[in-house]
């Protein structure tokens, strides 16, 4: 509805897998976390903002993509990690929550931050390997 709202192309691909390997609050914080900062970045770009989310078990994981387009303006810490650019006091936690639940599940985030787009590719191991 957000994206609708602001004109931005939302496209899907879901093939979950047969169990999710998160509880379902864990699950949907990492969905929404991904899902809002993408939305946020293309509230910045004046015209054709895209955004493109994937969910599909591939070889024993469930992979998660989220790529969005960017105006390329990142900020990062003195160790080359991408920080927030939101103002707002208890925002920006985003990112560092997506790595806190990947990482717990046993799983790996890598970010791209490029000049026109940034994504997101997750893999999380499923519990019973299906």
């Amino acid at each position: 509805m957000e994206a609708r709202r602001h004109n931005i192309r939302f496209d899907t691909q879901l093939y979950l897998p047969n169990k999710i390997p998160l509880k379902d609050v864990t699950f949907a914080s990492l969905v929404g976390n991904l899902l809002d900062n993408a939305i946020e970045a293309c509230k910045k770009i004046p015209e054709n903002a895209t955004i493109k989310f994937e969910i599909r078990p591939w070889k024993q994981m469930m992979y998660l993509f989220c790529s969005n387009s960017s105006d390329g303006a990142y900020l990062r810490g003195s160790q080359g990690s991408l920080l927030s650019t939101k103002k707002e006091k208890h925002h920006g936690i985003g990112i560092r929550r997506i790595r806190e639940i990947v990482e717990q599940a046993g799983g790996t985030c890598q970010f791209q931050a490029e000049k026109d787009h940034f994504s997101v590719s997750i893999m999380i191991p499923l519990e019973d390997g299906t």
